[in-house]
């Protein structure tokens, strides 16, 4: 059955606009008929399933842990949020991380489980990127940390402390914008390590993204 793009932006919970970013992309299938773009429901169905799996997600305590447990798989030590819970909530996150490395859609996964790590803030951004890379109060995450291995794209993370993110908006004139391509993961102690900066490419989302996690991910 034919869906528009409002329908099935209201299936995926998404805008309409980030759905038509997709289908421009080819991330999601669609057919464009004139002006407009007509998509088919299996193909939202499926989409579902990658960008929506069902699950609560984890608070934020718990997913800061599995970040930190997700950056022991590369190497680095326990970290404070993983110190912090008690032995239960840590085979609690080993069996995530199970699922994680099992999984088909492990990126779809991973944002289904913690979209709550950081609060985030996004701003339109169309100025040149290294005034932002200098800035040491901000931590480049994303496709912009060089060992995630994904270079290029339009869409920026950075990983920010609480106490900065004013200061910070002032000196840089960011314009706050919900459907915006700079994202501020706003935390008490920011990080910007590869696990990190996994998790920012699965929350953006998009098939090369999502490779790329399940690639690291399932090494």
């Amino acid at each position: 059955m034919p869906m528009s793009v409002s329908e099935a932006a209201e299936r995926l919970g998404l805008s309409s606009s980030r759905v038509k970013q997709m289908l421009v992309a080819g991330d999601l299938p669609g057919e464009r008929v004139g002006h407009v773009w007509v998509l088919n429901e299996r193909d939202v169905r499926d989409a579902i399933a990658r960008w929506r799996p069902r699950g609560r997600p984890l608070s934020q305590q718990m997913a800061a842990g599995l970040v930190d447990l997700l950056a022991q798989q590369f190497g680095s030590t326990e970290g404070r949020a993983w110190l912090a819970l008690d032995n239960r909530n840590r085979s609690r996150l080993r069996s995530h991380l199970r699922a994680l490395r099992g999984a088909d859609h492990p990126a779809a996964l991973l944002r289904a489980l913690a979209p709550n790590v950081s609060e985030r803030r996004t701003f339109h951004y169309t100025d040149p990127l290294q005034p932002l890379l200098d800035d040491g109060r901000l931590l480049a995450g994303g496709n912009l940390n060089q060992a995630v291995g994904m270079p290029g794209g339009d869409a920026y993370d950075f990983h920010i402390a609480a106490a900065d993110v004013a200061a910070v908006i002032a000196h840089h004139l960011l314009v706050e914008d919900p459907r915006g391509n700079l994202t501020l993961h706003v935390q008490a102690a920011p990080r910007a390590d590869l696990a990190a900066s996994l998790l920012d490419l699965a929350l953006r989302g998009g098939s090369r993204a999502d490779a790329v996690v399940a690639e690291r991910i399932q090494a």
